[in-house]
């Protein structure tokens, strides 16, 4: 039977190894699927210091695969080479997500008519809440309250007449809404109820 050095010097390149976001050492290794399960690994040299969690980049090919499990074939008695079974990126954060591990935290102030959650149906609630908004105001807007309260209507007033609406029909409110910036989200949230139909 042929060594793993000799497979190796065919197809194999070196790897550098990550740990806890550490370079910890470069290994030798092979890209292989496994006949049986059709699990792909790489294969490296049963000394190789490769551990279950670690990433792995390879120097030429540029690929990147994390470690899921590891095992060690034996042939004759003596350890053969260290199966490092793989993910690709992609393939590892899908399954984090799957699991629940990842999470995404959202710092929002405000989000009109906007969806959150990790479940495959979204339901969009876009009711738009003017008196929501005067509230808000009132809180912000300082000494801004009646020219915030202007732009409102008066946006609201083009999106009624579609014909109004041109391009640029904002800007005289750009520097009103450059200062109070917590209203932009209410103003593109009024714009698409508008624009598909539900104000």
């Amino acid at each position: 039977m042929p060594s793993l050095s000799t497979f190796m010097s065919m197809a194999g390149e070196k790897y550098k190894v990550f740990r806890n976001g550490e370079q910890v050492s470069t290994v030798e290794g092979m890209q292989n699927t496994e006949d049986n399960t059709r699990r792909k690994y790489v294969g490296f040299y049963p000394d190789a210091d490769i551990q279950v969690g670690d990433w792995i980049t390879g120097e030429v090919s540029k690929n990147e695969f994390f470690i899921e499990d590891m095992k060690t074939d034996v042939v004759q008695g003596k350890a053969f080479q260290k199966k490092g079974y793989s993910l690709t990126r992609a393939q590892y954060e899908k399954q984090q997500i799957e699991s629940g591990k990842i999470s995404h935290q959202f710092n929002i102030q405000n989000a009109y008519g906007s969806s959150f959650g990790s479940s495959g149906t979204v339901t969009l609630n876009n009711t738009f809440n003017f008196e929501a908004l005067d509230q808000e105001i009132e809180e912000k807007g300082k000494e801004d309250k009646e020219e915030l309260r202007q732009m409102i209507a008066e946006i609201k007033e083009l999106f009624e007449d579609s014909e109004k609406v041109k391009k640029g029909s904002l800007s005289k409110f750009s520097e009103v809404m450059q200062k109070h910036s917590w209203i932009t989200g209410a103003v593109a949230k009024l714009g698409l109820d508008f624009m598909i139909g539900q104000k």
